[in-house]
């Protein structure tokens, strides 16, 4: 049985446009993403209603692999265009580079919450993997990435192989630890997972697929992950994992069966394994994934120090030759991505377009090194040359430049402090 959400929808769509050639992409976190050269629309009749019902523009915000990592990162910004006043050396030598953190949680619940409110009806969507991987996990047993997931609040939750690296009971544990929050309604969906008839899971906690109401519209969402878990991972004995193409193809049927003509796959087996699992398909729109750890899309200049594998989102056909796309948001809590999907009355895919957001936390410090002559030394920028960075920063295709949700920082500096 699937189950039907009721999203409240109050996004305002404002019309804007991609970029030609699929690769560099605007990211300001004001902007609103819609259409555009890239994506599926080649060799699509725009504009025609190929069956009954009303065309749907849908946005798809999705995270995989956080891993437990809650905490921001950093990265190396190549400030060599720049001019700070602050020299890196007694010679006045001039700073090429500067040391900034990105991503952690808090500033993710700020920056979803930002696209959510300027997106149209957007879909929050994790693409598995949350834990376990650090002490966050270790101390608090998913306590506390449940609550920075809950924060974010996703719509849809597909299970990784690494939540089952301790077992079905585990899991359980978690899961339950999501499931506390009232306010946010999150499932969790694993359509080729069999828990055995003594797991913890095998009552209550798994859908193999949900549906969301957008706009008075069925939108089918499957969760699925690789079959290979059960020798991979932990899970317990008696719990299996089936086929993965065998299974996204009943699942969509039997949704398609039910009317559901817009269908999105949440899958955790690979971006390689995607694209094949496309192709094999049929009826399938939308493959969001993960545990490849692969990033899609141009996230901003040679500066930022990030590079693409490929191009976001990557267009693929089925195997009735309709259009999917496919799409990664790396890992960790350093990107999430951004996938605005329109379709026709009769829920064919007739254009997608999107871009990988990279939230950087507008409260945290920016250094360099310092070079004494005996050896480097971080130093911490002045606000000047803060303020002249920040400007750098926001010019870059992809920055969003967000102040960490509250609450969600208030929680983890008190998990933090627990551990300490």
């Amino acid at each position: 049985m699937t189950r039907t959400q009721a999203l409240v929808l109050t996004a305002t769509l404002v019309a804007c446009s991609g970029d030609d050639d699929g690769t560099d992409l605007d990211l300001d976190l004001g902007a609103d993403l819609g259409g555009g050269d890239q994506g599926v629309d080649a060799g699509v009749d725009q504009g025609v209603d190929m069956g009954v019902g009303d065309p749907l523009t849908l946005t798809l915000l999705h995270m995989s692999d956080h891993a437990s990592e809650l905490l921001p990162d950093t990265l190396a910004l190549d400030t060599s265009s720049l001019t700070l006043a602050a020299p890196a050396d007694f010679d006045g030598g001039p700073i090429t580079e500067v040391s900034l953190s990105y991503g952690g949680m808090p500033a993710f619940a700020a920056a979803f919450a930002a696209r959510r409110a300027a997106a149209t009806n957007p879909v929050a969507i994790h693409a598995g993997d949350a834990i376990p991987g650090t002490p966050y996990f270790d101390a608090f047993r998913g306590e506390a990435d449940a609550a920075m997931m809950n924060a974010i609040c996703f719509d849809a939750f597909a299970l990784g192989d690494r939540e089952f690296a301790e077992g079905d009971g585990a899991l359980a544990t978690f899961l339950d630890f999501l499931a506390a929050d009232a306010g946010c309604e999150t499932a969790v969906l694993a359509a080729n997972v069999r828990p055995g008839s003594r797991s913890a899971l095998a009552t209550g906690y798994l859908e193999p697929s949900t549906v969301l109401m957008v706009e008075g519209q069925e939108v089918g969402v499957v969760g699925l992950l690789k079959a290979s878990t059960r020798d991979t991972s932990a899970p317990d004995a008696d719990t299996q994992f089936a086929d993965e193409a065998t299974t996204a193809q009943e699942t969509i049927d039997a949704l398609t069966d039910a009317g559901v003509t817009k269908i999105v796959l949440v899958t955790h087996q690979g971006y390689d394994a995607d694209l094949a699992l496309a192709a094999s398909l049929r009826g399938v729109d939308v493959i969001v994934g993960g545990d490849s750890g692969t990033l899609l899309g141009t996230v901003g200049t040679e500066g930022l120090g990030l590079d693409a594998d490929a191009s976001y989102p990557t267009e693929v056909t089925d195997a009735d030759g309709d259009p999917v796309c496919v799409v990664h948001a790396w890992e960790r809590t350093r990107v999430f991505g951004e996938l605005v999907v329109a379709f026709d009355g009769a829920g064919r895919v007739t254009s997608c377009t999107g871009r990988v957001n990279v939230p950087v936390p507008d409260d945290l410090e920016m250094s360099y090194a310092f070079d004494t002559g005996e050896g480097l030394t971080d130093r911490v920028l002045d606000a000047t040359d803060r303020a002249t960075v920040v400007t750098a920063l926001e010019a870059l295709p992809g920055v969003l430049s967000v102040t960490p949700d509250a609450e969600a920082a208030a929680a983890l500096d008190d998990f933090t402090a627990r551990l300490e």
